[in-house]
């Protein structure tokens, strides 16, 4: 029963209303065309820096570096790695090789703790509804790894003075604000013996439901200055991402409106999406998705059990 019941759940979520852009998250786009005006590919080092220094001056409270920089691309290394070294709200991405063993260090000029991961969890139809947050780190157990969302979300409340908590009811959990996250346990709702809970903290994704439910600027745009509100920008979380399917992971979903490639977004847009969702939690009271532990679960069957008796 548990794919009819992965099936339904999607359903469930494609179903509701649409809901209203997220401001607080703005996502910079490189695409095919931004490649063209650039001239070069991958987009060199310079282009990168040059894109960060004006977004710097929008005074956004984090940017999250969504492009993989484990490969030189010249010319301008020394310029991008004096901007990451100068800066503490820019957060770099890794793959630490949860499924495949397909680990992609991060840009070594960026500091441990300004790298979020970016592997997916797929489900038994390889569409991704669940999110891992953090892992232990393998290298020391008492830390753990976080992922990119988390290192977002984590670094847009600590502008504030706010700081990430251990669960209360659920030790192994986080809270923000008095707000503890549901996490995926082994038996979690359709889930039957859900084995990534073994893998470390991951929680169910509640997509925000919109054809496009962020502001979307292109690479072009802002290195050719043509910003019109560039207050859109200050104290948001701003994600910089791949939007070619070739160049970027594929993120599969049922649960929200189809794209051009049917039920695919841009791994870019997924996290954009998590990132969202705790901040709806902790500062909108949008609800993250829950279940009922066994118990009541146990009782919800037997009471309908009874009923026709």
């Amino acid at each position: 029963m548990e794919f009819l019941e992965l099936v339904f759940l999607d359903t469930m979520l494609y179903l509701r209303p649409v809901e209203k852009v997220d401001k607080r998250v703005v996502i910079v786009d490189i695409n095919a065309k931004n490649m063209e005006s650039v001239q070069q590919y991958p987009i060199p080092n310079e282009k990168i820096a040059e894109l960060l220094i004006k977004l710097k001056t929008y005074k956004p409270r984090v940017i999250g570096l969504a492009i993989f920089k484990d490969v030189s691309v010249e010319p301008g290394s020394e310029k991008l790695a004096q901007v990451l070294q100068e800066s503490n709200n820019i957060i770099g991405i890794e793959k630490i090789g949860i499924f495949k063993q397909e680990t992609i260090s991060p840009y070594n000029i960026i500091p441990k703790e300004q790298v979020g991961f970016v592997d997916l969890l797929n489900d038994v139809d390889y569409k991704q509804r669940c999110y891992l947050l953090s892992v232990p780190n393998p290298e020391n157990l008492n830390e753990e790894r976080y992922s990119l969302a988390l290192q977002l979300v984590a670094h847009y409340f600590s502008a504030e003075g706010i700081k990430l908590k251990a669960g209360t009811n659920d030790h192994n959990t986080i809270m923000i604000k008095g707000k503890e996250f549901p996490a995926i346990t082994n038996n979690f709702g359709g889930y039957f013996n859900f084995k990534q809970n073994d893998l470390g903290l991951s929680i169910l994704i509640n997509f925000r439901k919109r054809p496009q439910p962020f502001r979307i600027v292109s690479l072009q745009k802002i290195l050719n200055g043509n910003i019109d509100d560039a207050k859109s920008f200050r104290d948001k979380v701003v994600l910089v991402g791949n939007f070619n399917m070739s160049t970027s992971d594929v993120v599969s979903t049922s649960a929200l409106p189809t794209f051009k490639l049917a039920g695919h977004m841009h791994d870019v847009r997924y996290h954009a999406h998590v990132a969202s969702q705790i901040l709806s939690y902790v500062l909108d009271d949008r609800p993250m998705l829950d279940s009922w532990g066994n118990i009541k679960e146990y009782i919800w069957i037997l009471l309908w059990g009874f009923v026709p008796i």
